[in-house]
């Protein structure tokens, strides 16, 4: 692993809030929420969503979860380079962006990659699920919308999970609430995203039509620190 790479960094952080929300260590937990908060400022695209992704387990009232969630819309700052409307959430007049981002760090955490094919739908369903939880549903189907607005949605395999969320908003503000037994098994429909068995898949899993999108790409000579992306001619 990487020790000076801001997004390792950022997982770090999540994995010891992670343990000390298991053994009640309340130390740890501090430590974690502090070094995200330094992660994010190295890299705040990428972390913004990273740390508060795992925060969003928290319950809706506590004040690490209203900064997870603020956390979200700054995502949505950063990506697109100004400040995100929050009250009419649209998405088009940004797409052209992801052709001219010259930035591979930036491209990698913004947009869809051969490594996340679809992180951007992703994010939206991530989103609208802790809206949903905070109660605001009805902005919630706005955000969960704006996935469909993605030029590779209809490739994206958990187009279903959303719509079925976008139908049970309302439904799913209790439901989303409640609390999550470990020793239980859930329906993707019956919980959050970070607790559903499609919490990492949901941006990373491609589908047939994916694999024939990146046929082509050479990810062995993949460098990110080059800026480039490798594809065979």
């Amino acid at each position: 692993m990487n020790s000076n790479d801001p997004r390792i960094l950022g997982f770090l952080a999540d994995a010891k809030m992670t343990v000390a929300n298991l053994s009640d260590d309340k130390k740890l937990s501090t430590n974690g929420y502090f070094n995200g908060k330094k992660f994010i400022n190295q890299r705040k695209e990428f972390n913004y969503f990273t740390v508060g992704y795992v925060l969003s387990q928290l319950h809706q009232h506590t004040w690490q979860f209203e900064k997870a969630f603020e956390w979200q819309w700054k995502t949505l700052d950063e990506c697109y380079c100004e400040k995100f409307d929050r009250e009419n959430p649209d998405i088009n007049k940004y797409l052209q962006m992801e052709h001219n981002e010259k930035d591979i760090k930036r491209k990698r955490a913004c947009w869809n990659s051969w490594i996340a094919p679809h992180n951007v739908e992703g994010f939206y369903l991530n989103m609208g699920d802790m809206l949903v939880k905070s109660g605001d549903w009805g902005k919630a189907t706005q955000i969960y919308t704006l996935a469909k607005q993605v030029p590779q949605y209809e490739n994206w395999p958990f187009k279903s999970v959303l719509e079925k969320r976008i139908e049970s908003a309302e439904k799913n503000v209790e439901k989303f609430r409640l609390p999550i037994d470990n020793r239980k098994s859930y329906q993707v429909d019956d919980v959050m995203l970070i607790n559903s068995s499609i919490s990492c898949m949901s941006c990373h899993k491609m589908s047939n039509k994916d694999l024939t999108v990146y046929q082509n790409f050479d990810w062995k000579k993949y460098k990110e620190d080059k800026n480039v992306y490798w594809i065979k001619k």
